[in-house]
């Protein structure tokens, strides 16, 4: 327990409201840091923290857009204003697009990258800026394992969280020196409020559970310690760059047989 210890700590997560930033949300909260849970949705975000608080944790709801600079840097100054200081932050949100290369909208390409990269840049610059004047700090992207496979029609997505990947590598570099490391989580299919349509249908269940080695779909909770791992500043202060495959074995593991 002491050596996941998240007191006197401050989590910004960022699609707090969703599947995975929800588990983050009660985690970080459960090894004692105050959490902001940010989103789009902010009746969702409000029910969460209330959630947390009845618990006896402390959250709050804050509504974000992080496609936006100006919604990012406000996000930021008030929870600066309320705490004075932000020690993890987690980024969730995104938005996926299962289309055919060649049918591809250029506004459905230009949606995808701008939640999936530029949100995530917007935010990560936002709190980079917060952390380098701490000179301390752990930011948690999410890519996925699609970002190092070759899947047909999710050419947008993969590229999108193929750069995040990059992202993660190129910022962990930068900051560095200012003690901030920056790692990323890559699953691959998940059970959440996303994929549900997608697997009612059989087929395509049977099919992706097939070409995972561990013959499941991943659950949300299954995410929860990786992320109050890469959180620690004492469990992990040496690891920083790093993109952690939550996969199953389905990237780098084939059955012949």
């Amino acid at each position: 327990m002491n050596l996941f210890d998240l007191a006197n700590k401050v989590a910004l997560v960022v699609g707090g409201a969703g599947d995975f930033g929800s588990v983050a949300c009660r985690t970080y909260s459960t090894y004692g840091a105050r959490v902001v849970v940010a989103d789009q949705k902010l009746d969702k975000a409000q029910e969460l923290s209330d959630i947390i608080r009845d618990k006896g944790g402390e959250a709050f709801p804050f509504k974000v857009d992080a496609t936006d600079k100006s919604s990012c840097n406000q996000m930021v100054s008030h929870v600066l204003e309320r705490y004075g200081q932000i020690d993890i932050l987690f980024l969730t949100h995104g938005t996926s697009l299962r289309v055919p290369a060649l049918e591809i909208e250029e506004e459905d390409w230009d949606r995808v990258i701008r939640i999936n990269l530029k949100g995530v840049f917007l935010m990560c610059q936002a709190v980079g800026n917060v952390m380098v004047a701490q000179k301390r700090g752990s930011i948690i992207l999410m890519a996925s394992a699609l970002a190092f496979m070759g899947v047909e029609n999710v050419s947008a997505y993969s590229a999108s969280k193929a750069a995040v990947v990059q992202l993660t590598r190129s910022l962990a570099a930068e900051w560095a020196q200012f003690n901030i490391r920056v790692n990323a989580v890559a699953p691959t299919y998940f059970l959440t409020d996303h994929t549900r349509d997608f697997f009612s249908d059989h087929t395509v269940y049977d099919k992706i559970v097939q070409s995972i080695p561990l013959g499941r779909i991943g659950q949300p909770e299954e995410i929860a310690s990786l992320l109050l791992f890469l959180a620690s500043e004492t469990a992990v202060s040496m690891i920083t760059g790093q993109t952690f495959l939550i996969d199953g074995g389905q990237t780098q593991l084939r059955h012949i047989f």
